[in-house]
């Protein structure tokens, strides 16, 4: 009778030992849905990160003299194109050091990661590419 709930499930004519069955069961299912709901959001699937088909290129208004990316659809080959990984490091390393000129970006591998959009052992073969090479 000192339990709020059981006395008032007891108000209706129901035994005490029901009125507990009956309020521990209720706050069990409460309890397991919560559970099941957090189960839930925590294995939903990770929405797909995929990397466009477009370049962005920039384009100047006459009226207002204003730089715009627009982007435009690269044409895609039905045969693989076959890229050379010496090319691409070049590239990166090209545009990496660029930046670092312009004061853009430090040579960290964290921020040259997020500058290139690549993973870390991209990142950090690119800074270790940046280094001086001692000279034999």
């Amino acid at each position: 009778m000192a339990d709020p709930v059981t006395g008032a499930l007891t108000a209706f004519g129901l035994p005490t030992a029901h009125a507990d069955l009956v309020a521990g069961l209720a706050f069990a299912a409460v309890l397991e849905g919560v559970a099941c709901f957090a189960w839930l959001l925590a294995l939903r699937p990770a929405p797909a990160q995929q990397g466009s088909n477009t370049e962005v290129t920039e384009r100047v208004t006459a009226e207002s003299h204003v730089v715009a990316p627009v982007a435009q659809p690269v044409a895609v080959e039905s045969a693989p194109v076959l890229r050379l990984p010496v090319v691409e490091q070049a590239d990166d390393v090209t545009r990496v050091t660029t930046a670092i000129a312009a004061g853009e970006l430090r040579g960290t591998v964290t921020e040259i990661r997020r500058f290139l959009g690549c993973s870390q052992s991209r990142a950090a073969a690119v800074r270790k590419q940046l280094e001086p090479q001692p000279i034999e």
